[in-house]
């Protein structure tokens, strides 16, 4: 999703707000969501702003599928439960992040349950004889060649599974198929003609100079070829982004390699030194700055706004009512100065003018987050199978062990009572003996006697 396309979000879902917010309270309660579907009337305005809600509705699918009713909308925008919508609520659950892939995602999805499945996907990258040509098939195809996902001898499920679940959610997929700042990228790609993932100062030269051997792989694009079309795009954003650096390409390199200075720049130092964010409200800000002297005075603003056919002022105006930074009695200088020190820095001109960031960010970390604790889920699945795995042998080997000592003890009390018995048997056997003795001397007393 790039600048141009979160700000057209942005201007439309701030309309349908602000057209809901009836009373101008900067919150949306259940009666203002309600009226606006049912007070249309002949204002065709109104009405068009109600369809638009719908259609964003159907993209953003804040409720669930097979519920209904106005009830459970607002309830799928009221984030915190306070029966009031802010605009960041309002925003951050109407607002798709990066559209077009989310729209292939749902293409593969065909039992619409929010994953892919190996299945789905290998059917929808490779149709059925007879079957048309797919407009998403092909943009899925030219997104994974920007993306590059896949390493050298990796397979698409596998790598888009990052999880390792047997299915791709939506934050997998986005998480693999965004490329942010795809324009820097592709200028670094075409730089780097040794794909080593860094750019040395003879390549930036040989760029610059027209010799890149990067062209010859690369096709042209209308009356200008690729390497004549990135250079454009390259030197236009040095101007945005280190306008005091000029076109000489040993101090642009070191410009390039200034995060990490070590003769090699790297694809984060490339995008760290030349991405500005919000272009537009940069040219506004160096339009009013005309003594260039990075600062604007309230002279230079006063100025600036006199002339009122001028783009750059009629940009400006549209950027102060979307925004709406001033409120009912401030003076526009004031609010921009917010140190109040009597100039207007570039940082607080950004600032105090920008659109919020979109939640893009925050769609993606989470997913991140999510993919990390998951991560985390199975590695900790892992050592609990391996101790539970180590406690059942553990078990069985004490098992075992008590069993061969119960064997032992059977065996010992088997031996005492053989070894008893064996005692008995000759106790009794010398008793007997013994028996017969006395008996066999009782009969000699007796015959004594008679004599």
């Amino acid at each position: 999703m790039t600048e141009a396309n979160w700000r057209d979000d942005y201007v439309t879902l701030t309309a349908i707000f602000r057209a809901i917010d009836q009373d101008k309270d900067g919150e949306i309660d259940g009666h203002e969501l309600a009226a606006f579907f049912s007070n249309s009337g002949g204002d065709k305005k109104r009405q068009s702003l109600v369809n638009r809600f719908r259609a964003r509705l159907k993209k953003a699918r804040p409720v669930k599928h097979g519920v209904s009713g106005r009830d459970t909308l607002f309830h799928a925008l009221d984030k915190d439960g306070n029966t009031k919508v802010t605009k960041a609520e309002f925003l951050a659950t109407l607002y798709v992040p990066h559209w077009p892939i989310v729209k292939i995602f749902r293409s593969i999805d065909t039992d619409d349950d929010g994953c892919v499945t190996k299945k789905e996907l290998f059917d929808f990258l490779n149709p059925k004889a007879g079957t048309s040509e797919s407009s998403d098939r092909n943009q899925l195809k030219e997104m994974l060649h920007r993306a590059r996902p896949v390493s050298k001898h990796g397979h698409l499920f596998e790598s888009l599974d990052t999880d390792h679940n047997g299915k791709i959610s939506k934050q997998e997929f986005l998480r693999a198929l965004v490329v942010e700042h795809w324009d820097l990228v592709e200028i670094f790609r075409f730089i780097d003609t040794d794909n080593s993932g860094s750019i040395e100062a003879s390549e930036l030269h040989a760029f610059l100079k027209g010799k890149s051997k990067s062209a010859a792989g690369w096709k042209a694009s209308g009356d200008l070829s690729d390497e004549e079309r990135l250079r454009a795009q390259l030197i236009t954003k040095l101007k945005d982004a280190q306008p005091q650096h000029g076109k000489k390409y040993k101090t642009l390199f070191a410009a390039l390699d200034a995060k990490s200075p070590d003769g090699h720049v790297s694809l984060d130092d490339f995008v760290t030194a030349l991405y500005v964010e919000n272009t537009e409200l940069l040219h506004i800000f160096r339009r009013i700055d005309v003594d260039n002297d990075g600062v604007v005075t309230p002279e230079e603003l006063r100025t600036f706004l006199k002339d009122s056919k001028s783009v750059y002022v009629k940009h400006f105006r549209a950027q102060l009512a979307l925004t709406r930074p001033v409120k009912r009695k401030q003076k526009l200088f004031r609010v921009l100065d917010q140190d109040h020190n009597g100039s207007v820095t570039q940082s607080e001109f950004m600032t105090a003018l920008a659109i919020p960031s979109p939640p893009l960010t925050q769609v993606l970390k989470s997913g991140v987050k999510k993919v990390q604790a998951a991560k985390a889920i199975a590695e900790a699945g892992k050592q609990a199978a391996a101790a539970k795995k180590e406690a059942a042998k553990h078990k069985e080997e004490a098992a075992k062990h008590k069993k061969e000592a119960q064997a032992s003890l059977d065996a010992l009390s088997a031996s005492v009572e053989k070894h008893n018995a064996e005692r008995s048997a000759r106790f009794l056997g010398g008793a007997a003996f013994g028996a017969v003795l006395v008996a066999i001397a009782s009969v000699y007393v007796v015959k004594s006697r008679s004599k």
